[in-house]
């Protein structure tokens, strides 16, 4: 349920700089969203489509990019993408890994009327 407050985030990001450039709707969104980043998409976008629609009284796509995640072994300094539930590198099998990549969350663009 944490979507909706992250939807909420998100739309006072709209919200400002739609306030700053004079835009009158939000054609379409685009997020990217780390696999690690704690959000279901399919509610994030739901909840995001919802909040567009009722601030600008039309709807607007939202579309979700997703960021597998990346990370570097801090012993080897092996780069890996992580594709399941074991967290250890797979070159010397350490767990003392630092994530690059995987854990953000971003409005990447937005497609706007003015």
């Amino acid at each position: 349920m944490h979507e909706l407050l992250m939807a909420d985030n998100i739309m006072d990001v709209v919200d400002l700089n739609a306030s700053i450039e004079r835009v009158t709707a939000v054609k379409k969104i685009v997020l990217e969203v780390g696999e690690l980043a704690c959000a279901e998409p399919a509610l994030l976008k739901k909840y995001l489509e919802l909040a567009l629609e009722d601030k600008f009284a039309q709807p607007a796509e939202v579309e979700i990019l997703n960021i597998p995640v990346l990370a570097r072994c801090k012993l080897c300094e092996t780069e890996f993408r992580l594709d399941d539930e074991i967290v250890a590198c797979p070159v010397c099998n350490s767990v003392d890994i630092f994530y690059k990549k995987g854990r953000e969350m971003r409005i990447k663009y937005m497609d706007v009327v003015e």
